[in-house]
């Protein structure tokens, strides 16, 4: 997957001398087809999470979602 800040810059990149190289070397010798989809994102977001936060295990996780739902989760 790419993305390009505009037309003009894909089609800098389509065009480019060792760009044409590698797809026509591409389509001889490696693929038997490919696609290629051209599309606007509308929308784009994401997430990072920061390095020094600790990632609890899924049990502590449905524990905690269990706790909040139906109260205590067992017997204590």
């Amino acid at each position: 997957m790419s993305y390009w800040r505009d037309e003009d810059s894909s089609a800098a990149w389509r065009d480019h001398a060792e760009h044409t190289l590698s797809r026509a070397y591409g389509r001889e010798h490696r693929y038997a087809s490919f696609s290629l989809h051209v599309a606007k994102v509308e929308r784009a977001y994401g997430f990072t999470r920061p390095a020094d936060v600790e990632i609890p295990s899924p049990y502590v996780l449905l524990g905690a979602l269990l706790t909040r739902k139906w109260g205590s989760p067992g017997p204590t």
